[in-house]
């Protein structure tokens, strides 16, 4: 939660967040020029990009656990075909799901985990994914579908999400 002051003829942010690994990403991204504008809804959010405001719907969260070790949230862009799933977590649990094709990028990725870890930095790794139509539907039909199921809620939850991430 971006909470700011006026400081030397400037609008400065503090960021607010449940963890300090979610502190660190927030403020990497602002750093990057993006920037969380208030307020937030369940079904909404807006981002400054650099300059320019973009408002995207949320289609589904799925939430972190110490089985899957990653979280990821699904957002959809107002007219635009598809969706973006975006995933963060540990390094063991994200980097056996990335593109195989990527051989290059994720040696590269683990040079830099391995660096860090000799560091004694704490590692995460943050990944996306592009859903075409046809695979946002099918996300957001079984995402819905297992958040309103009265059985197995959470295993349903677990298995979509380990689906399409």
């Amino acid at each position: 939660i971006p909470k700011s002051y006026f400081d030397k003829g400037r609008t400065q942010f503090h960021y607010q967040a449940a963890n300090p690994d979610e502190e660190a990403f927030v403020v990497a991204a602002s750093c990057l020029g993006y920037q969380l504008i208030p307020p937030r809804t369940s079904t909404t959010l807006t981002l400054d990009i650099q300059g320019e405001p973009q408002t995207v719907q949320i289609v589904g969260i799925n939430e972190f656990n110490s089985n899957r070790k990653r979280m990821s949230i699904v957002v959809r862009e107002h007219g635009k075909e598809g969706a973006m799933l975006y995933c963060k977590g540990a390094d063991s649990a994200m980097l056996e799901r990335l593109a195989p094709n990527q051989n290059e990028q994720i040696a590269k990725v683990r040079r830099h985990i391995n660096e860090f870890a000799v560091k004694g930095l704490r590692t995460m790794v943050l990944a996306r994914r592009r859903l075409d139509q046809s695979e946002y539907e099918s996300f957001s039909k079984r995402y819905n579908d297992a958040r309103s199921s009265l059985l197995q809620r959470e295993e349903r939850l677990e298995k979509g999400a380990e689906d399409f991430e």
